[in-house]
């Protein structure tokens, strides 16, 4: 049995990093356990957006000003704006309405200067500048924050129990470990996790893919939001990300969900469907039914063990905030927002 940790972390994705960065900044001894390698899973597929407007209506996003706040107090790393043409003429009225609302966060951008602005883009309906929007390369953003902090690759958790001192730790390797706390961020591991399949949690599939940039675009290519996502990588790659897929019979990308993301995509860049495809992924990211918020708070009433999960399509905005707080939820549970709360699958509230 090796010293008692004040907190171990299963999981080096976005959330465990953040968690991870955070405590570690207090001056804990942390430690992340991963099965794989780290953001080998949701975290590490493609770009994340930092989008403060990305509801429908083009609301901010919950507490963004904080979120945008913390994020850059961890030294998130990214190309800065992001345009977001809207759909149709309805989004359009709800997007003018909501950068007249915070004009401090976006900027709307009517139909005739969007085509003298962005030629290369389809945007009839206008679109919204979004100069604090960030898109990030989150595997390496991820190892970023993970430097020089305790991670145990290709680790697996056997089992654990709580105790009134603390958690404990059995690892598939035969070793053992102890801490005070432990915080599990494992992504879409929880849903056959016994002691959390019972939780609120849905997993949804999103397909992402690299293709050749097309010559005719510029350099580089403005990020874009809205019917999926399309960020340039440089070296005339760009990434492009998005579906929804609640039912799927492979956790693998297919050709299909490549070929209706590449005619999504289309209705933001002229002719981005014929582009050559380079790579194709696909990966499960978690969410709350019910809520567009991130779940987290402690297991049980020993407050020994922790859940933080569902960060969802906000997850760098979401992952920076309720990171940030994370001790103090530790200290006083009762701070966690309620939306956040850890709720059971079928429960009311």
């Amino acid at each position: 049995m090796t010293k008692r940790l004040d907190t171990i972390i299963v999981g080096a994705g976005l959330a465990g990093s953040s968690v991870a960065l955070w405590l570690a900044r207090e001056g804990q001894s942390v430690c992340v356990l991963e099965a794989g390698s780290i953001a080998s899973g949701a975290s590490g597929v493609g770009f994340g957006l930092a989008n403060p407007m990305m509801s429908r209506k083009g609301r901010p996003v919950w507490r963004v000003h904080e979120a945008l706040a913390a994020l850059e107090e961890m030294g998130c790393s990214g190309r800065r704006g992001i345009l977001r043409p809207a759909k149709n003429e309805e989004q359009a009225d709800y997007f003018i309405e909501s950068c007249g609302l915070s004009p401090d966060i976006g900027a709307w951008v009517s139909p005739e200067s969007a085509s003298e602005q962005f030629p290369f883009l389809t945007a009839p309906f206008g679109l919204i500048s979004i100069p604090s929007g960030i898109a990030v390369q989150m595997a390496s953003q991820v190892r970023s924050w993970l430097e020089g902090i305790d991670v145990r690759e290709n680790t697996r958790v056997k089992s654990w129990r709580e105790s009134g001192q603390g958690v404990e730790l059995d690892l598939a390797d035969g070793s053992s470990l102890s801490a005070d706390r432990l915080v599990l961020c494992s992504g879409s591991a929880l849903l056959s996790d016994p002691k959390t399949q019972h939780l609120n949690l849905h997993g949804i599939k999103g397909q992402t893919i690299r293709v050749r940039k097309p010559a005719e675009l510029p350099e580089p290519l403005p990020s874009l939001s809205g019917f999926g996502y399309v960020v340039d990588e440089g070296n005339s790659v760009l990434t492009i990300g998005g579906g929804f897929e609640h039912q799927w019979s492979t956790p693998l990308a297919t050709p299909e969900a490549t070929t209706d993301l590449l005619n999504t995509v289309a209705h933001l860049i002229k002719g981005i469907d014929e582009a050559e495809i380079i790579e194709q992924s696909a990966a499960i990211r978690m969410t709350v039914p019910g809520t567009r918020l991130p779940m987290i708070g402690p297991l049980s009433s020993s407050g020994r063990a922790w859940i933080f999960t569902g960060l969802g399509s906000k997850g760098i905005l979401m992952a920076a905030l309720l990171g940030e707080n994370i001790s103090r939820f530790f200290s006083n549970p009762l701070a966690i927002p309620p939306a956040c709360g850890v709720v059971r699958r079928g429960a009311n509230s």
